[in-house]
Parts: structure tokens; C-alpha cells; sequence
């Protein structure tokens, strides 16, 4: 990966206005160093999809993806032209799931089956700076945008979700009761694309209940030609799958009582533990795997503080972005890395590990030191004062500027790189 250190801009009317009182001259001092400190920032390059997708994902008959791909935050934005409009997708991982999203549902509707031209999907008249719009009022959240100077062991978020309907502790209505509408029919259908039935890709959300709801889902036999079909299968392969076979193929009410107990089993009141479960972000799915690694690791402090930091996450895609963190700090847990107490980092899954290490995972595609960056390590800073370690330590599958691999390890932080999914 290339990276270049943005130009440095000349500063002639330093030199002609630099005061010759002492005082002000300290103040000019002061002001040069700072200009050059904001300067000092790397200003993320703009990539091409081509260099970071395989050619399979690139373009097929239902869609292409747009070459100029810009880094926010650590996740490179990519943009996905298909029949129905433009696409907005954070993440190298989920670009490749919201592809196969959108030929799982193109198989399911026989009208677009045969699919659309390439020329007719880029032809649609769509603008993509006008689509880009809403999309872009709100910056993705990841560990590398928190602002400077934030609380960095967070307290429970004020808008965590506390007004839940219960009854006897038992959830009733919202988004569970939506969940628990999750038929064993659509489950299976959902296994035979190789998607997920909690999809919130809406095209194939309504594919999914409108096929499920047939008689003849038994007799569906597709094996869904995607692009890179051999590329999910091979990812895919192995211990993980079949982990998340099990939870996708396991009906939603089964889930949630497994999940109501291995928390009770964790020290969790069932009040607390529904609460959870009832969230509208995370599907019973993604629920399982979160709980299962809390299981796993064990019975260490702070289970309900990764609970309130697993609530304060704002949509579908920061919820799949949780959970993949915490299958990171749990795979660091197995590797010999015991883990014994669970932080909420400003909203984000970490931990501290025995030898009194705070491990936070972080999930990105490509990570430089800018400024946003500058204020999440002085947050990291912070928090390991408060939480009485000793190094910090980042579990990341991102690729790391030289420049930012430096000021980490200048600040003792150490980089783990993770597989990338």
C-alpha cells in the first residue's frame, strides 16, 4: 500500500508577521507548531476497488461497484449501482455480503432472474452524488472517530434502551415478537442461499417471507451462482462456519431461551438479560454469537457493562461490526491470552487480559494517523488509566500506515493484526 504524507503548505506570513515582543513571540511559536502539528495528520488516499476486491465482485448483471473508493473512519466506503438504486456500504466484509444480498434476491423474483444489463443498471439515470447525500450527514462510528477528550470507560448510555414493554420479565411485543415471526421455513430457505434470514437488505427480507410462505419452499433447489461463490465458500470453511450454520438454521424463540439462560448462568437477571434480547439492532443470530462468547470466555467482571456498550450501537451494520469484535476478542482468548474482565470502551467491545493488558478490537479496512485518529489513541490513553492497565493492546484485520504503525508503538500501543474476513 501506498501512502503519502500530505504536501506541506507554505507559510510566508509567518515570517512577516512573527512580533518582536517576547510575548508574542512565544504566542507565534505556539501558533507555527500548531499549524504544523495539524499538518502533521496523513489525509487517507482515495483507493481503487479494483485493488481491493476480487474481480468476481466487481461487476456482474445486477451490479456494479463504482472504482473510487474513499477510507472513513478505518472502513473504505463503497459504492453499489444496481436496478434499484445506489448502494452506500462501509466495509470490505459487508460489500461482499450486500452483493450476494442482492443476487440471493434477484434469484427469488423469477421476473429479474434472468437479471439486467450491466449498461441498463449504470444507465438508470440514478445520481449518485444526490443518493450520497443522506447518507453521508452521519459518519460511520468506529473506534476511530471518537472525539478527543471523550469519558473513555463509558457509563450506561442515556439512550440505551430502558423502555421496553415486559411482563413478568418476559418481552412482549416489538422488535422480538418480529424476530420470533422468523419461520423455520424461511430459516431453511435462507440456508440454501447462503444468507442471513434476519437480512436488512428489504428486496430480499420480503423475497424471503413471500417464498417462505409457499408450499414449495421444500422443493426450492438453487445453488445461487453469486459472484465469488467459491471465494464465501472458502472464507466460510471450517470451526466458523458451523458455528453460524447453527445459529442461523435455529429457530428465534429456541435462541432466545439458550441465550435468556447462558446469561442467567453469567450472573445476568433476567430483566437485564430480556432488555438484551429485546434489541431491534441485533437479530437472535447475532444475539447467540455475542452471548456464546461471553459464555466461553467464562464468568470474568463486567458482563453487564458489555451489555450497555453492545446497546449503544445505532444501527444494523455497527451491530454486525459488535459482533465480529467480539469473536476477534474471543479467538485472542483462546490463543492463550485469558481474559478477565470486559470494558465498555466508549461504546466498543474490549477487555483486560491477565497479564493486565486492555484489548480492544477494532475493526477497519485501512487505518492512517489522521486527526480522528490523534483523539481515539488519547482516548485509549485515558482509558487504560482508568481501568489500571498496564498496555493497550488493538486486534485489527486493518492494513496500518507505516506513519500510524509508528506513533502506536511510540505510545507503547501494541498492533495484533486479526484474520481478515
Amino acid at each position: 500500500m501506498n501512502t503519502t504524507s500530505p504536501r506541506r503548505r507554505a507559510l510566508p506570513h509567518l515570517k512577516a508577521t512573527i512580533p518582536t515582543s517576547p510575548t508574542r513571540l512565544i504566542f507565534a511559536t505556539v501558533l507555527l507548531a500548531g499549524t504544523l502539528s495539524a499538518q502533521d495528520h496523513e489525509t487517507p488516499p482515495t483507493l481503487n476497488a479494483a485493488d481491493l476486491l476480487d474481480t468476481p465482485w466487481l461487476k456482474s448483471d445486477l451490479h456494479v461497484v463504482e472504482s473510487e473508493v474513499i477510507t472513513e473512519s478505518g472502513l473504505d466506503r463503497f459504492i453499489v449501482r444496481t436496478a434499484a438504486g445506489v448502494e452506500v456500504v462501509h466495509g470490505n466484509e459487508l460489500v461482499r455480503k450486500r452483493i450476494r444480498e442482492i443476487h440471493a434476491a434477484a434469484a427469488l423474483d423469477q421476473k429479474t432472474l434472468a437479471g439486467a444489463a450491466v449498461k441498463g443498471v449504470v444507465n438508470e439515470g440514478i445520481d449518485s452524488a444526490k443518493t450520497l447525500g443522506g447518507a453521508l450527514k452521519k459518519p460511520v462510528r468506529t473506534v476511530f472517530n471518537i472525539p478527543k477528550g471523550i469519558a473513555s470507560i463509558a457509563q450506561r448510555s442515556a439512550g440505551s434502551v430502558e423502555n421496553k414493554t415486559k411482563s413478568g420479565g418476559n418481552y412482549t411485543g416489538g422488535p422480538l415478537k418480529d424476530w420470533f415471526q422468523v419461520s423455520e421455513a424461511k430459516l431453511e430457505l435462507a440456508a440454501k442461499l447462503g444468507v442471513d434470514p434476519y437480512t436488512d437488505y428489504e428486496p430480499l427480507a420480503k423475497e424471503l417471507s413471500r417464498q417462505s410462505g409457499t408450499s414449495a419452499v421444500s422443493g426450492i433447489c438453487l445453488r445461487l451462482l453469486v459472484p465469488g461463490d467459491g471465494i464465501i465458500g472458502a472464507a466460510e470453511a471450517g470451526e466458523q462456519a458451523r458455528h453460524l450454520n447453527d445459529v442461523y438454521a435455529t429457530a428465534p424463540s429456541q435462541l432466545f431461551q439458550e441465550n435468556l439462560r447462558m446469561l442467567g448462568e453469567l450472573g445476568v437477571s433476567k430483566d437485564r438479560a430480556t432488555q438484551f434480547l429485546s434489541s431491534p439492532i441485533y437479530s437472535p443470530a447475532d444475539q447467540s454469537l455475542i452471548v456464546r462468547t461471553l459464555s466461553t470466555v467464562g464468568k470474568p467482571d463486567g458482563v453487564t457493562e458489555l451489555l450497555d456498550a453492545a446497546e449503544q450501537v445505532e444501527n444494523r451494520d455497527q451491530g454486525f461490526l459488535f459482533r465480529r469484535s467480539m469473536e476477534w476478542l474471543h479467538h485472542h482468548h483462546q490463543s492463550g491470552q485469558a481474559l478477565v474482565a470486559w470494558v465498555n470502551f466508549a461504546g466498543y467491545p474490549a477487555a483486560i487480559a491477565t497479564d493486565r493488558q486492555l484489548v480492544v478490537p477494532v475493526y477497519a479496512d485501512h487505518l492512517y494517523w489522521t486527526q480522528t485518529a490523534a483523539g481515539a489513541v488519547e482516548a485509549l490513553a485515558t482509558a487504560r488509566q482508568q481501568s489500571g492497565t498496564q498496555s493497550t493492546a488493538l486486534l485489527t484485520p486493518a492494513v496500518v500506515s507505516p506513519r500510524l504503525g509508528k506513533e502506536l508503538a511510540s505510545r507503547g500501543v501494541q498492533v495484533i493484526p486479526t484474520p481478515r474476513p
